[in-house]
């Protein structure tokens, strides 16, 4: 990813080094690590957005169900 391109952009030309001196590799790995951690974070929550939702319609669709038996013509 991004880590990945500005490390091969460091190896490719050295004289980027100097230019940005306090992006060394290790500064590049955690930024690596942060942007997956987030990645992982947002695809977790639209899992439990979308469960959730799936469990809005089921509870509905019972209620209803419920409703349609309580007041049967």
């Amino acid at each position: 990813m991004l880590a990945d391109f500005l490390t091969e952009a460091f190896d490719e030309d050295p004289d980027l080094e100097p230019v940005i001196p306090h992006f060394n590799h290790k500064h590049l790995d955690q930024m690596g690590t942060i942007i997956k951690a987030f990645n992982y974070y947002f695809f977790v929550l639209a899992a439990f957005v979308v469960l959730y939702t799936i469990k809005l319609a089921v509870a509905a669709h019972v209620g209803l169900m419920l409703l349609g038996w309580v007041f049967q013509a």
